[in-house]
């Protein structure tokens, strides 16, 4: 069976370090990448890779029009993703309760979660036919265990995250698609841009290994989770703390 990827986010750094891991490879597959933002570096990818068939396609998640239009777009490929890799999210920002911002948190709800749901409609019938598919998504160490302070509305969305995990796990078990999360510690990537950089430190600081984690890290254990040799696990939320969380 040909590999068939489809990536959310994939312009982000982990989304280019995951793609160049699959050219790394050397194993040909077709790769379907969403990006919202800084497109322009899939295409210099596109033109580089070898073994990689990377198909780039802009999409505003936020908007279930833009979806819908991307789903036909791929439709007229003619192919169904046996891999999906969800990474699409929005840099990370403190927020104090008082200062929640109902609409902000709608907008993220429909990037993350209702985007993946109308995008696992359209792709898991197809999945279900050929009796194989693998599901990733990103999710957070903060579902891990105690989150960190001022980020509500990035905790329940991450929490969203992982009930999808678990039922489309339950729902599908049987049908030879699995599904997990993955959860790293904090990594240093434009994804905390608008943090404090004395809060980074911090977190490294204070953290068992005493560095935060890499982007290599985890597309390692995302890879893992895509491969055969994590056939028999679904459902699961794979700890990629460097220790903070012991489960």
């Amino acid at each position: 069976m040909k590999k068939v990827y489809f990536i959310t986010g994939a312009s982000s750094e982990i989304g280019v370090s995951y793609l160049r891991s699959l050219e790394k490879r050397k194993e040909p597959c077709i790769v379907f990448g969403q990006y919202h933002l800084h497109g322009e570096i899939l295409f210099e990818l596109e033109k580089v890779f070898q073994y990689v068939e990377l198909h780039s396609y802009s999409c505003d998640l936020s908007s279930s029009d833009s979806v819908q239009k991307m789903l036909r777009a791929l439709s007229e490929q003619g192919y169904c993703p046996n891999h999906i890799l969800h990474l699409a999210s929005e840099k990370m920002h403190y927020t104090r309760v008082r200062q929640f911002d109902w609409e902000h948190y709608l907008q993220q709800m429909e990037i993350q979660v209702h985007s993946l749901i109308e995008m696992l409609k359209y792709f898991l019938r197809d999945m279900q036919k050929q009796q194989y598919g693998r599901i990733v998504i990103m999710l957070s160490e903060c579902t891990l265990g105690t989150p960190a302070g001022f980020l509500s509305d990035y905790v329940m969305i991450k929490y969203s995250l992982l009930g999808m995990v678990k039922s489309l796990a339950v729902e599908y078990g049987g049908k030879g698609i699995t599904v997990n999360g993955v959860s790293p510690a904090m990594m240093e990537t434009k994804f905390l841009s608008d943090i404090d950089e004395r809060i980074i430190q911090m977190n490294a600081e204070s953290a068992p290994m005493k560095r935060n984690a890499t982007v290599e890290e985890t597309v390692a254990a995302i890879g893992f989770l895509m491969s055969e040799q994590a056939s028999y696990i679904t459902g699961s939320n794979l700890n990629v703390s460097g220790g903070r969380y012991m489960l």
